[in-house]
């Protein structure tokens, strides 16, 4: 049976430092870098390797964007915000315009999903708007630029790149399941080892009888109702190993 292959949409950025970035498009929190576009992927598909086998069904989606997506480019003008202009009327601040780079997904009956990374924002054009998908953008972007505290150096990292591209990254899934589940086998080793060793530390380790335990069966019965009971019990047996 050949591997399951998920393929995460991932948009990479190379920038002025000549260092690249790679990121889901619908997660730019998880981003790795290299110092060209292989060395970023291949430090994503590590990440990748290690989270997706814990994540559930739903972020996995999430994560992939199964959709067509495609790159466009938004040039908002967001006004600036500085210590002597923060207490200014908004119309009478400065506008210097930013260009973002945005992953737009189709949605449902012709409405559009756009990703704005830079702010790990999304927004949402229904299907009558989509003509103004620019403005809606424009509107979503200067609302929360002006209800987050944008200012100084934080206004830099709205900088855009020197390029920016999407792709998608193959993962095979059933190497990803494989060594989750080696994963959880080793927790649950380490996890008995060390509940043996507090049991050694307070208790004694007794080995089967070689022999059946002969008319002992009122006290088996007995020990087996406590053990069976709803009350959690703890039975402590004393005597010499095989004395029955």
């Amino acid at each position: 049976m050949p591997p399951v292959l998920v393929s995460p949409l991932i948009v990479l950025r190379e920038h002025p430092s000549g260092s690249v970035s790679a990121h889901p498009a619908a997660s730019p929190s998880f981003v790795a870098f290299g110092a060209d576009r292989d060395a970023a992927l291949g430090e994503l598909r590590l990440f990748l390797s290690a989270y997706l086998p814990k994540a559930s069904a739903d972020v996995v989606q999430q994560l992939v964007v199964p959709e067509e997506a495609v790159l466009e480019h938004f040039t908002i003008a967001l006004p600036y915000r500085s210590r002597t202009t923060k207490n200014r009327p908004k119309y009478e601040r400065l506008r210097s315009p930013v260009a973002f780079d945005c992953v737009v997904v189709p949605g449902r009956g012709g409405a559009r999903w756009v990703l704005v990374s830079a702010l790990d924002h999304i927004c949402y054009v229904g299907a009558a708007r989509t003509v103004e998908t620019q403005a809606v953008v424009a509107r979503e972007v200067e609302r929360l630029f002006h209800a987050s505290d944008f200012e100084g150096g934080r206004v830099l990292d709205l900088l855009p790149p020197l390029t920016t591209t999407v792709e998608r990254l193959d993962v095979e899934l059933d190497e990803l399941l494989h060594a989750g589940e080696r994963g959880r086998a080793r927790t649950e080793a380490l996890k008995r080892k060390q509940a043996q060793l507090l049991l050694e530390s307070v208790g004694r380790r007794v080995k089967a009888p070689r022999e059946a335990v002969l008319h002992r069966e009122q006290q088996a019965t007995s020990m087996r109702a406590l053990l069976e009971s709803t009350d959690r019990s703890s039975i402590v047996l004393v005597g010499p190993e095989a004395a029955g």
